[in-house]
C-alpha cells in the first residue's frame, strides 16, 4: 500500500509540475497579442509586418525545427548535457593556474553544477510523457501551429483559445487526479468538469461581459477538452472559432 501511495504522490507531483509548465508557457503567449507588446515591435521593426503572426511564425518555425532534431536524433537531450559537460570540464580545467593548484575549489565547484544538471535531468524527466520521448516535444508544436492558425483567421480573438489552452487543460487534469474517487465522464471527473467550466465561464466574463459568450465559450472549451485525442492542436482553434463566429468582444490587453 505505501509503495503504491507513493507511486501515486510521485506522478501526481509530475502532473502538477507539468501542467503548471503548460500554464505559464500558454499565458506567456498572451505577450504578443497586447498592445504594448504590438506597439513595441512595431518601432522597432523597420518594414510593414504584423508583429503578432512575426512573433508567433518565428515560435512555431523553432519549435518544428527543435522537434524535427528530438526524432532524428532520440537521445539529442543527453547528446547536449555531454557536450556541456565537457565545455564546464575544459573551463574549470583553464582555471587552474588562477587557483594555484587548489583543485578542491574546481571539485567543488565541478560537483556543485553536478548536482544542479542532476537535478535538472530528474525534473525533465518526470514530466515527459511517453509519447514526448519517441516523438519529441511535439505537443509544444501543434499548441503554437493551432494559436498561429487562429490568429490567421480569427484575428486577436484567438486569445481566448490560448487561455483554454492553458487553463482548461490545466485546470481539467490536476482536478481529475484530485477527485478520482467521483464519477469520470471520458477523460475527466465530474467535480472536474464542473468546476474547470465554472472557473473558466467566470475568468471570460471578466474579459467579455456577456454571461452567454461566457458559457459558450467554456461549454466548448470543456466539449473539445473531453472529446480531443490532442487538445493542444484542437483547443485554441475550435474556441477562437466559436468565439469569431459570435463575435465576441477583443479581450483588453
Amino acid at each position: 500500500m505505501n509503495i503504491i501511495s507513493r507511486s501515486f504522490k510521485t506522478i501526481y507531483t509530475s502532473n502538477i509540475l507539468r501542467k503548471t509548465i503548460h500554464l505559464t508557457l500558454s499565458l506567456i503567449l498572451i505577450i504578443p497579442f497586447s498592445q504594448p507588446y504590438r506597439e513595441f515591435m512595431n518601432t522597432l521593426l523597420s518594414y510593414s509586418l504584423d508583429p503578432t503572426l512575426l512573433t508567433m511564425v518565428i515560435l512555431l518555425f523553432t519549435a518544428a525545427f527543435i522537434n524535427s532534431l528530438q526524432i532524428r536524433v532520440p537521445n539529442l537531450r543527453d547528446r547536449f548535457i555531454h557536450v556541456l559537460g565537457d565545455i564546464r570540464k575544459k573551463f574549470l580545467s583553464s582555471l587552474e593556474t588562477v587557483v594555484k593548484g587548489n583543485t578542491d575549489i574546481l571539485e567543488n565547484i565541478d560537483k556543485m553544477f553536478s548536482r544542479y544538471e542532476e537535478r535538472l535531468i530528474d525534473i525533465i524527466s518526470s514530466v515527459e510523457r511517453s509519447y514526448e520521448l519517441r516523438y519529441g516535444y511535439i505537443c509544444v508544436t501543434f499548441a503554437l501551429l493551432s494559436i498561429t492558425i487562429s490568429y490567421v483567421l480569427f484575428s486577436h480573438v484567438a486569445v481566448y483559445g490560448i487561455l483554454a489552452l492553458g487553463i482548461v487543460d490545466a485546470l481539467s487534469s490536476i482536478i481529475s487526479m484530485s477527485t478520482q474517487t467521483r464519477r469520470k465522464f471520458l477523460k475527466h471527473t465530474d467535480l472536474s468538469i464542473l468546476t474547470t467550466f465554472t472557473i473558466f465561464t467566470v475568468l471570460i466574463y471578466t474579459l467579455n461581459w456577456n454571461i452567454i459568450n461566457s458559457i459558450t465559450l467554456s461549454f466548448v472549451a470543456i466539449t473539445v477538452e473531453l472529446l480531443s485525442p490532442e487538445d493542444n492542436l484542437t483547443l485554441p482553434i475550435a474556441v477562437s472559432l466559436v468565439a469569431y463566429v459570435m463575435d465576441v468582444p477583443l479581450p483588453n490587453i
